[in-house]
């Protein structure tokens, strides 16, 4: 009898430490899953940030393209001297450059694009690490789904027939 009751409490303690370790798995689970919420939330915030600075640095690069005979006219276009495109000696009415363009200039350009290139690696970086928390929270969600069915079995051998439900299998 002695021998029984050591060998019940034995797998009462086994149960209580194996229920202890789902409470656990369980906190970890929740705190892995908001984790990959805050991660899937920062990827979202980059991914804001690099499409307006991408729109922003392709509208100042379409301009700038676009005001090319602007630029010429103010800065190579001399009275009297060729025009680098047809050579005539007469510049009758140069293109002018928009009062918007005045500060569209290369430089401006290249600060935009490394600026947007900076802004993609981040986007990036974000994507990746959002992905690689989401899956750690599915694999623990899993485990945990797997360590409560084996704690449950566990349990069930140890409560009295009696106590088992019916599962109308023979």
């Amino acid at each position: 009898l002695l021998e029984r009751c050591r060998g019940e409490a034995e797998k009462k303690s086994g149960l209580e430490s194996g229920l202890e370790g789902l409470k656990e798995l369980a906190r970890e689970a929740k705190r892995r899953t908001m984790q990959a919420e805050r991660d899937a939330e920062t990827y979202g915030q980059a991914s804001k940030a690099y499409e307006e600075k991408n729109r922003e640095y392709e509208t100042a690069r379409r301009e700038f393209l676009n005001a090319q005979a602007g630029f010429l006219a103010a800065e190579q276009l001399k009275e009297g001297q060729p025009c680098p495109v047809c050579g005539s000696l007469e510049h009758p009415s140069p293109c002018r450059l928009e009062e918007s363009h005045q500060n569209l200039t290369r430089e401006f350009l290249d600060g935009l694009q490394k600026e947007t290139a900076r802004l993609r690696a981040k986007q990036e970086q974000a994507a990746m690490q959002s992905h690689a928390k989401r899956e750690l929270a599915e694999e623990t969600k899993e485990r945990l789904s797997e360590e409560t069915d084996r704690f449950f079995g566990r349990l069930t051998s140890f409560l009295p027939a009696a106590l088992t439900p019916d599962t109308g299998e023979t």
